[in-house]
């Protein structure tokens, strides 16, 4: 006689399995700032996030090859190669970018790129996770500025 047990708990443990990841999921969406890019890294769905820290509309934003956004200053950085050599190989990268906000201004981002295939390794998108870096940086910034002037102050000081 045929048993189904061990095709029921083979069900059972991939339903527990979709359960747990689903729930990563939710909640980097949630937490995150979340694109979604088609295979020429073009911009096919944000969440809220996203439009808050950068200042565009999902408008906005649609079919934006998110490279476009890379200031030109910044497109001989290794940072910047590296997050277009994965998006243009879709192999999967963690790094800093640096963009351009909808005001122009400077925004920074900690991107998690991660390349979506189907069972088949079929390419299907990117899901990229990042977490504003902006403030971080601009903090740094000032705190390295305030760091030169005491040291010139102090050699002024000394002479």
């Amino acid at each position: 006689m045929f048993s189904t047990k061990p095709l029921k708990n083979k069900i059972t443990n991939l339903e527990d399995e979709l359960f747990r990841v689903s729930q990563i999921k939710q909640n980097l969406d949630e937490l995150m700032l979340t694109l979604t890019l088609d295979g020429k890294g073009c911009v096919i769905d944000t969440n809220p996030q996203v439009q808050i820290e950068l200042g565009f509309s999902a408008n906005q934003l649609d079919g934006i090859a998110l490279l476009d956004l890379v200031p030109q200053l910044a497109r001989k950085t290794e940072h910047y190669l590296n997050f277009k050599h994965a998006l243009q190989n879709k192999k999967p990268w963690a790094g800093a970018v640096q963009l351009v906000n909808a005001k122009g201004e400077e925004a920074w981002l900690r991107v998690f790129v991660h390349p979506v295939v189907n069972k088949q390794n079929q390419f299907l998108h990117f899901t990229l996770h990042a977490n504003a870096l902006t403030r971080t940086i601009e903090s740094s910034r000032e705190n390295q500025d305030l760091v030169k002037a005491i040291h010139r102050s102090m050699v002024r000081n000394r002479v």
